[in-house]
């Protein structure tokens, strides 16, 4: 964070009290650089506390004794050098305008002590700031990496009772109906016999003479 410190005389002590001046930036600054002309431009918001080394005036001082906030507007005074592999360059600001320092000492009663002694407010300002541009190794881009954790499903398992040990009696088959076509033939010694069909028989009555 940068900061100073300068002795300062006030109308209420004989000696210089050191005053230290800390500068912080508010909120985010916008920059640009132009390609082709090498010009840099910044613009930033910065607040300024005031506190001491000297612990006894610190405390009279308080931890809100500020002065700002203050805008700039800060250029490049020579173009940037892009051939470099480091370029850099200073930018300058002048004439913004420094509010008036306040909630210095209880109740703010010391600002009407140290405005007049520190000139505040005022525009008789300067501000110069020397940027340097690393190029460096180029930025990977972000990379997401998902995990997908595999969820296991347990199905309820479902236990059948054992069968029963059993005796179990079978009929003895059913015979088939006789066959109906003719019979096989018998064999012989030689060949099949073939059955002859039975031939009527014709009694003839006896005569009795």
């Amino acid at each position: 964070v940068p900061s100073f410190t300068t002795p300062v005389t006030t109308s209420i002590l004989p000696d210089p009290v050191p005053i230290t001046f800390t500068m912080t930036q508010i909120g985010t600054g916008i920059g640009s650089l132009d390609p082709t002309t090498g010009v840099f431009r910044l613009d930033i918001t910065i607040n300024t506390r005031l506190g001491s080394p000297d612990a006894l005036f610190a405390g009279f001082l308080g931890t809100n004794c500020e002065m700002g906030p203050a805008s700039l507007t800060l250029r490049s005074v020579a173009p940037f050098d892009l051939s470099h592999p480091d370029p850099e360059a200073t930018i300058t600001d002048s004439g913004f305008a420094f509010p008036a320092a306040h909630g210095c000492g209880s109740n703010g009663g010391l600002d009407q002590v140290l405005n007049p002694a520190l000139e505040l407010p005022t525009t008789a300002t300067d501000a110069t700031l020397r940027v340097v541009f690393s190029k460096g190794a180029p930025v990977e881009p972000a990379t997401t990496t998902t995990t997908v954790v595999p969820t296991t499903t347990t199905a309820a398992a479902t236990s059948l009772p054992a069968p029963s040990a059993s005796t179990s009696t079978s009929a003895p088959p059913m015979p088939g109906p006789p066959p109906t076509g003719p019979a096989d033939p018998i064999a012989g010694p030689e060949g099949p016999l073939v059955a002859a069909a039975p031939r009527p028989v014709t009694r003839v009555p006896d005569y009795v003479g």
